[in-house]
């Protein structure tokens, strides 16, 4: 804990160890104990990961949710920060986003809307699944109330790990039932934990500070703005990722014309050339292909990937 409190930039006695994003999510939606009458704001593009916990409080508590459209392709700041504000409301209990898109890639602008979050009165929940490991983040610097990661994804770590991190000022108000005892990941109402995998995100994060989260986001963004120049024009397909600046990511996600169905595309590109990325989750409602480059890539691998599809694609 004290090595994830030191990565993220808050105190130990804000960090809880979970076995997901999932399930941090989940951990901050039941100990708000929500209720009928409480407004979600939330947006179109959130993974259903993060978006099942308010879900079920919509569904069995009478919680509503409203959500801010935010089209793949359309990468404009103000404009979700301007629909953002158009749609909070007094009883807006909270705003619940991605600090980066797992659909396109976006970096959302998470401590803009921290603030208005709290200048409303609400709370700021973030789903991190795609940021912490990519790119450099700082919670307090971001400005939310909690923020859930996973160990297994950018921060290179085991599968059932994750990171929970509750501000001091909402923990009065955020209350989990795992964690009411105390933020110790082995307390009576946390229950058996795997130690051997905590330990392995604990060496992970590590690794990743021996590099330098500076220099591994530098690396990450430099493959991606490069993959992004050799794909803009590729026929076939559109690139839905906004271009080189502040809001891209190490994710890189393409349109396909609807012929190059996107699972068997995928499965084209491992089976026939080793080149393993994934299709865009079915809820999001597009034929899409996503790229994520981190520290272990390469620009030859970009090159090669960047020619391959420009084979496959015509």
């Amino acid at each position: 804990r004290n090595t994830a409190a030191r990565f993220l930039g808050c105190d130990i006695s804000e960090i809880l160890v979970t076995n997901s994003t999932t399930s941090g999510m989940n951990a901050v939606a039941q100990g708000l104990q929500l209720k009928a009458g409480d407004r979600i704001l939330t947006t179109d593009q959130e993974h259903g990961g993060g978006l099942l916990c308010w879900n079920y409080f919509a569904k069995y508590y009478g919680v509503t949710i409203d959500k801010v459209s935010i089209p793949p392709g359309e990468n404009n700041s103000e404009l979700i920060l301007q629909r953002v504000k158009n749609n909070l409301r007094k009883n807006t209990k909270l705003i619940s986003i991605s600090h980066i898109l797992s659909s396109t890639g976006l970096r959302i602008p998470v401590a803009e809307i921290s603030a208005l979050a709290r200048a409303n009165g609400s709370l700021c929940i973030v789903d991190g699944a795609q940021a912490a490991g990519a790119i450099r983040v700082n919670v307090k610097e971001l400005g939310c109330h909690a923020y859930a990661t996973s160990g297994h994804k950018w921060l290179m770590g085991p599968k059932g790990t994750g990171l929970l991190y509750l501000s001091k000022d909402a923990q009065d108000i955020i209350r989990p039932m795992q964690f009411e005892e105390s933020y110790n990941t082995y307390n009576d109402a946390n229950g058996v934990v795997n130690l051997a995998c905590i330990l392995g995100l604990g060496k992970a994060i590590e690794y990743l500070e021996s590099v330098g989260i500076n220099k591994i986001e530098e690396h990450n963004l430099s493959l991606r703005n490069q993959l992004y120049q050799k794909l803009k024009n590729l026929n076939n397909a559109i690139v839905l990722s906004p271009p080189e600046g502040p809001l891209s990511s190490p994710m890189l996600t393409l349109l396909l014309k609807d012929r190059f169905e996107k699972t068997s595309f995928v499965k084209t590109l491992l089976d026939k050339y080793k080149i393993s990325i994934r299709p865009t989750h079915k809820e999001f409602g597009f034929n899409g292909i996503r790229f994520s480059a981190h520290i272990f890539n390469t620009v030859n691998e970009i090159d090669f990937a960047s020619e391959v599809l420009d084979k496959e694609l015509t």
